[in-house]
């Protein structure tokens, strides 16, 4: 199961499965490309202005290219 999956699960996380769980492959493909277009120097930046790590920008990073590669029935 997939990290997007994840979320859409009410028995994985019931409150993402609120927001998420009825959305269909448009809107998931809508916030998807609405995540991939924010550049990578802008994470960093903005988790690393808020006290996050380097390590927890990269993560999100990766997250972020994951999805990009995930986008649903491409």
């Amino acid at each position: 199961m997939d990290e997007l999956d994840l979320l859409r699960s009410e028995e994985a996380n019931p409150q993402a499965a609120r927001l998420f769980a009825d959305m269909g492959r448009d809107e998931i493909n809508q916030s998807i490309m609405k995540v991939v277009q924010i550049s990578d120097e802008q994470i960093r930046k903005t988790i690393l202005d808020h006290g996050g790590s380097r390590a927890l920008a990269e993560k999100m990073i990766a997250r972020k290219e994951d999805m990009a590669g995930r986008l649903v029935g491409e």
